[in-house]
């Protein structure tokens, strides 16, 4: 048998799982067409080269988030137009989300250990963590605070954080660095550091969309959003401040690579 036979195996059993989980989550509207494309791309690549550990932990992120979103879906509906986008992930939010950790995952080899390795489930973390934090804290019942001044602000805000969407925040990190810990033989301490920095990031994420990300506004439903050109309504929006490059998938990747870099400070100073 060829060498390259038993990559070729995972390559075509990757994309079959992946086809099925990401065909079921378009048929449940959590994937938009282009998003449904590049989870199957994610997800062949993941298995292939990461095998199933990495597959499991890209599987544990995505199928728990797409859930949120579609949980209590009629409850969002009064902040859903704050959001850049709605519960369907198109292909740029799913690799702002699980991008790195895939290079990552490409970069370690399908060696699922060593730094490099850590630094791809820190990314993941992030983003679990930020998709935790967004889903689950969206449905709090206090206002909440923005991050910079604490000021209570409209739910939805962008850099709007409250005691329940950090709490979620904290949980999402703690779930895919206590999935990756079981695969490994590392310490607990490097996971928890893991989850910390999954957790600092999505914190990152919040305090650049308060700050840096762009915001606009739309004076038909006199809301701030993230929307851009137009909002849910079809009104044109109009900009507010930020940069106006600096939208929310870019700042979810940047959030990510933020944590990536703690993390493996942290490690370079033990």
């Amino acid at each position: 048998m060829p060498p390259t036979a038993p990559f070729l195996q995972r390559l075509l059993i990757g994309f079959a799982l992946a086809t099925v989980i990401a065909g079921l989550a378009r048929w449940r509207r959590s994937l938009s067409t282009s998003g449904t494309l590049a989870a199957i791309g994610l997800g062949t690549v993941t298995y292939a080269v990461g095998g199933l550990s990495a597959a499991v932990l890209l599987i544990a992120f995505f199928v728990p988030s797409s859930a949120l979103s579609l949980w209590k879906k009629q409850r969002r509906k009064r902040v859903e137009g704050a959001y850049s986008k709605g519960s369907e992930r198109d292909a740029w939010q799913v690799l702002a989300n699980g991008g790195l950790f895939g290079l990552g995952v490409w970069l370690a080899g399908g060696q699922n250990a060593g730094l490099v390795w850590q630094m791809a489930v820190t990314a993941l973390a992030c983003a679990c963590a930020d998709t935790w934090a967004t889903e689950i804290g969206g449905l709090a019942r206090q206002q909440p605070r923005l991050i910079t001044t604490f000021r209570k602000v409209a739910a939805g805000t962008s850099g709007a954080v409250s005691w329940l969407g950090t709490g979620a925040a904290l949980a999402g990190a703690l779930w895919i660095a206590g999935l990756a810990w079981l695969w490994q033989s590392d310490t607990v301490v490097l996971w928890l550091w893991v989850a910390f920095c999954g957790w600092c990031g999505a914190l990152l994420d919040s305090w650049l969309g308060a700050t840096f990300q762009a915001q606009f506004y739309c004076p038909h439903c006199d809301q701030q959003t993230e929307q851009n050109p137009t909002h849910h309504c079809g009104t044109p929006v109009q900009f507010r401040h930020g940069w106006h490059w600096l939208q929310n998938d870019a700042v979810n990747f940047l959030a990510a690579l933020g944590a990536m870099g703690l993390m493996a400070l942290g490690v370079w100073l033990v």
